[in-house]
């Protein structure tokens, strides 16, 4: 089993990865992606990213946890190949358009909602917690959302996340 984090597509990315692989409590592998775009510039390359996430999890069943633009990315490790998948967290989910629900509902499609948890601050710049919550009962009302109190785009939240990853 390995953890493997996904962050947003900002260099501040990496903050957030550092503080969770020094934070997080689990009893196997802790791994990160380090957008290639970062070190290159221009946008995230969709194909190379899952081809590193495969190199890096290898034949491991994966916990994910991903933040804003890696909630993307993860939804497209889950469509090529669910069973690998154990269990997710997403937090700061960055869009809800049409286009992102059919991919939504295409890979979790294979996910049972006890192994999902969604985290959205109250007034993310980006989507706040209602929308999503509205979106996610669309897909299924099942799924966990956790509204955490604030107004950016920061999820610090190591404690929801161990919490989540032992249950």
């Amino acid at each position: 089993m390995v953890t493997l984090i996904l962050s947003g597509f900002s260099a501040h990315g990496e903050k957030w990865i550092n503080y969770l692989e020094s934070n997080l409590k689990v009893n196997h592998k802790v791994k990160s992606v380090r957008w290639e775009h970062w070190k290159t510039g221009g946008g995230i390359k969709l194909k190379k990213e899952l081809e590193k996430i495969e190199k890096i999890t290898g034949k491991d069943k994966c916990n994910i946890i991903a933040k804003s633009v890696g909630t993307m990315v993860c939804l497209n490790v889950i469509k090529l190949n669910p069973s690998k998948v154990n269990k997710i967290i997403f937090c700061g989910i960055p869009s809800v358009g049409s286009k992102r629900l059919d991919l939504t509902k295409e890979a979790l499609g294979n996910i049972k909602s006890e192994n999902l948890l969604f985290v959205q601050n109250t007034f993310d710049p980006f989507v706040k917690s209602k929308e999503l919550k509205k979106v996610l009962e669309k897909i299924n009302k099942n799924f966990k959302l956790i509204e955490k109190d604030a107004k950016n785009h920061d999820y610090y939240y190591v404690e929801d996340f161990n919490k989540f990853l032992k249950s």
